[in-house]
């Protein structure tokens, strides 16, 4: 096998292991960005589940039967 066989046989493996790493690194990304989407949609729904019940409150607050029952206390 000549040298420039040598040579280009290596940089073929030095090139696979390159990409194979981009590759490994890529995936790691896409699973933490998937990670974080994942939790922020759960922060979300929590703020918009605490959201929902605030306004209720709210209005719950302002109804003249709860005002009675606040009356209690």
């Amino acid at each position: 096998m000549s040298s420039k066989a040598k040579e280009a046989a290596l940089e073929q493996q030095i090139d696979a292991k390159s990409m194979q790493q981009a590759r490994t690194t890529c995936n790691q990304t896409a699973d933490k960005i998937g990670a974080d989407i994942a939790s922020l949609k759960s922060q979300l729904a929590n703020l918009q589940l605490a959201d929902q019940s605030a306004r209720s409150d709210a209005a719950d607050v302002s109804s003249p039967e709860s005002a009675a029952r606040y009356q209690e206390f």
